[in-house]
């Protein structure tokens, strides 16, 4: 008697479509409209004309320094508790807040930033990883705690390299200043 081994059982997720809906078939955050509001007003309610690209307010209010990307950080961070009183674990908020401080850290720089919040879409992928939970509970394991400190020390050297740049500029422009008047 021989044993076959099987495959392993992937799921592939078509693009535009929830990777989860509970078993009834209904959306998992059909409790909480504003939500799914909330998340396509930020990332996805506007077409631009002539394109099939969709834009939302994230990277529109992007365009005006500093108060545009706290305005969305906001939005994102209000999202992400909400999603948390619904009762998700913590590795499922620390991956939401990871994509909310990805697309922060990257929106600060001057339209790159506001291209990258097109593609990226915080909002609607920490909605997705929130429908992915709900629709199929399960326990966070040591390797996905691992893989979000991972991103998270990654992020957090980024950030100080970031101000470790914008320091060296301005000194540099000082000593420029000084020396001129």
């Amino acid at each position: 008697m021989t044993t076959r081994i099987q495959p392993p059982d992937i799921e592939i997720i078509p693009p535009g479509k929830n990777a989860a809906a509970s078993r009834d078939g209904a959306d998992p955050l059909a409790k909480d409209p504003l939500l799914t509001w909330l998340a396509g007003l930020m990332d996805s309610a506007f077409v631009i004309p002539g394109t099939r690209i969709r834009v939302g307010l994230d990277p529109i209010v992007g365009f005006v320094p500093v108060i545009g990307d706290v305005v969305g950080t906001f939005v994102s961070t209000f999202i992400v508790l909400r999603c948390g009183a619904l009762g998700l674990p913590r590795i499922v908020i620390a991956r939401m807040a990871i994509n909310v401080l990805l697309n922060s850290l990257i929106g600060v720089i001057p339209i790159a930033g506001d291209i990258f919040s097109v593609w990226f879409r915080s909002n609607e992928r920490n909605l997705e990883l929130a429908r992915v939970w709900l629709a199929n509970p399960k326990r966070a394991t040591t390797q996905d705690w691992a893989v979000v400190l991972g991103i998270l020390a990654a992020l957090c050297t980024a950030a100080f390299g970031i101000v470790l740049i914008i320091a060296v500029v301005l000194r540099g422009i000082w000593e420029i200043a000084s020396s001129v008047f």
